[in-house]
């Protein structure tokens, strides 16, 4: 959810969001990532997931939108297996989650046509079964770490 939209429906301003998740990093219950690339991560704000896929469920759960959040917990639950391996976890427009330092990048849903970053490995987790080229199921790739 974009910040304007999150401080529209919580009926606060986009600078006290800001604030709210700055404290939540802190805390550790989100992380905030930063753009690929020296010039995209000053223009382009953070993306922020939850550490954990459960606290976002129980959140969307309480207000009955938890199917309409289902990607996001998907790349919650990518974002927490990747973090257990890798510690420079970066997004860009071409997919959900970049490591630079390995030139790996995985695309989470696959729903969007593939776009491959230059010079990176894309791989794209989706919920299918089957695995096929740089696609695999999304409990295979947990199961990996």
């Amino acid at each position: 959810m974009r910040l304007d939209k999150l401080a529209a429906y919580l009926d606060v301003s986009k600078e006290t969001v800001v604030k709210l998740l700055g404290m939540f990093e802190k805390s550790m219950v989100v992380r905030g990532l930063e753009a690929h690339g020296r010039r995209k991560a000053l223009r382009m704000p953070k993306k922020w997931v939850f550490t954990s896929p459960s606290m976002r469920y129980s959140l969307a759960r309480a207000l009955r939108i938890e199917s309409d959040l289902l990607g996001n917990i998907r790349e919650d639950v990518v974002h927490m297996h990747l973090s257990i391996a890798f510690s420079d976890i970066h997004y860009s427009h071409e997919a959900d989650f970049i490591i630079p330092g390995r030139k790996m990048a995985f695309e989470v849903g696959g729903k969007k046509r593939e776009r491959l970053l230059s010079g990176f490995m894309t791989y794209t987790l989706t919920p299918e079964e089957k695995i096929e080229g740089n696609k695999m199921p999304l409990f295979l790739f947990t199961l990996a770490f």
